[in-house]
């Protein structure tokens, strides 16, 4: 006569153990491996945002160029008179650069102006608000998540998964990161899903960032 062994609770346990920590280490590596989705967002707006801001600049009817007017230059000049389909009153001071970038995006509504700040939301549901001098330096601040989420910037122990990033943008129309995780993104951009680095990076950022254009 023969008999059929089965397992004994023992093995039964070990297998089970086997089993969790496995799929807990595959967890763990799959979710190393996904990109970081407001990383790909702040990398790719501060592509748009770079490239509308040169075609801006190199639009003498928009911004006069370097050497061709005595008064100012690039986004320092903010009451240069503008041809179509800029010639709006809307397109002239210290919000001429908000109202512009504006102009170039999806938004969900028009543009709309308090003090020295433009604001507005893309069709993707982010918000905007640009925040610009009198000498044309500007603090873009980009809200991923809308009127949801935290709604915060990044701080290392209030904040350690923001959804709201800034830029700043030199008259010259440089534009770079104007927070610690901005930074690290913009310095690390082709690797999405490098969350760990990137924190890193950001919690020992010791730069003092511009709270005013």
């Amino acid at each position: 006569m023969s008999y059929k062994r089965g397992f004994t609770l023992a093995e039964v346990v070990v297998t089970l153990g086997i089993i969790g920590v496995a799929s807990a280490l595959m967890g763990v590596a799959i979710g190393n491996a996904m990109p970081d989705k407001n990383k790909m967002k702040v990398v790719n707006l501060h592509q748009s945002i770079t490239s509308i801001t040169e075609n801006l600049l190199d639009n003498n009817a928009i911004y006069y160029k370097k050497g061709s007017n005595d008064t100012c230059y690039g986004l320092g000049c903010q009451y240069q008179p503008l041809t179509t389909p800029y010639n709006s009153s809307t397109y002239s001071g210290t919000n001429k650069y908000g109202y512009l970038l504006a102009a170039n995006m999806k938004l969900k509504a028009s543009a709309t102006s308090s003090n020295s700040k433009v604001n507005f939301t893309t069709g993707d549901g982010v918000k905007w608000t640009i925040n610009t001098s009198s000498d044309g330096n500007s603090i873009i601040t980009i809200d991923l998540s809308g009127d949801s989420g935290k709604n915060c910037s990044y701080n290392k122990t209030s904040c350690p998964k923001p959804d709201t990033f800034q830029l700043y943008v030199d008259k010259y129309g440089l534009v770079k990161g104007n927070d610690p995780l901005t930074t690290a993104y913009l310095s690390n951009p082709l690797k999405m899903n490098d969350k760990k680095n990137d924190l890193k990076t950001a919690s020992a950022d010791k730069t003092t960032y511009k709270t005013s254009p």
